[in-house]
């Protein structure tokens, strides 16, 4: 398992110095983790208010990711539902 305590989006944000953290946490990190494999397993993030990011990478795992952000939380669902779909 990789855990990572620091939000990429959110220090490219800083370094860019733009005012504000990201509006979203990024959907990215679920494309990523599909790509090499992986399960990604999130339950906070800067972009969504809290005080730290917290997602981990696991080899084989899978997605339990959530957000306090309405539309963000409503593509996770939908992604969710794919993939039921697609593995039953």
């Amino acid at each position: 398992m990789v855990a990572y305590g620091l939000c990429l989006t959110a220090n490219i944000h800083q370094r860019q110095n733009y005012r504000t953290t990201p509006a979203k946490p990024t959907m990215a990190d679920i494309a990523l983790g599909k790509a090499m494999g992986w399960g990604l397993i999130r339950t906070e993030t800067l972009a969504d208010s809290s005080e730290r990011c917290d997602f981990r990478f696991k080899k084989g795992g899978e997605l339990r990711i959530s957000s306090k952000t309405t539309d963000v939380q409503a593509t996770i669902e939908r992604i969710r539902e794919k993939e039921a779909r697609k593995n039953s």
